[in-house]
């Protein structure tokens, strides 16, 4: 799901910088690509520590 998020965020920008040139709708995506891509790594960090603690 993350790589569905993180390629759509990646189309919106090369789709805006290709009809309208480089704006705010270029960069916006391309900033929140690393909070994806860091709450995954929570998310399985998380897991591995309620695990450690037998709670899930």
């Amino acid at each position: 799901m993350n790589a569905v998020i993180v390629g759509f965020m990646a189309g919106i920008s090369i789709y805006s910088t290709v009809k309208n040139g480089f704006g705010f709708f270029t960069f916006l995506p391309v900033v929140f690509i690393p909070f994806v891509i860091n709450s995954k790594k929570v998310d399985w960090e998380l897991q591995e520590e309620l695990k450690s603690r037998d709670l899930k």
